[in-house]
């Protein structure tokens, strides 16, 4: 997050406020109280967030959990693009699918990502 004040509700974000319609803020906001959230709902939020995909914006990391409590073995931290969102109305959820492109271990933080400019992502 850009600000601590917002960190606990992304959706007062100016940034948000701005580019995000009343309409949808509101909707965002119904599913954030446990309701049910219906397939329009979340047609909506898998165009939006398919959007951002196809444009090359999303990667997710993957940190293995340090302070499980286990033994010394090391889990190795993995970098994924997002290459296609679909629904799953039974579980009232967006899903993001895609490939893992890398695979660090041992495991790194979110600082210690580095990308090769030549790379495509």
């Amino acid at each position: 997050m850009h600000n601590e004040d917002v960190e606990n509700d992304p959706l007062e974000s100016p940034a948000v406020k701005k580019h995000l319609s009343a309409d949808l803020v509101a909707l965002l906001r119904k599913t954030q109280n446990d309701e049910p959230v219906d397939e329009n709902t979340l047609s909506i939020v898998a165009d939006i967030v398919s959007a951002f995909a196809y444009s090359g914006l999303l990667e997710f990391v993957y940190l293995p959990n340090a302070d499980d409590g286990g033994d010394d073995e090391v889990e190795p931290a993995a970098l994924f693009a997002v290459e296609q969102v679909d629904l799953d109305v039974d579980r009232g959820s967006v899903l993001l699918l895609g490939d893992v492109t890398h695979v660090h271990n041992p495991p790194i933080t979110l600082e210690g990502i580095e990308y090769d400019e030549d790379e495509d992502r």
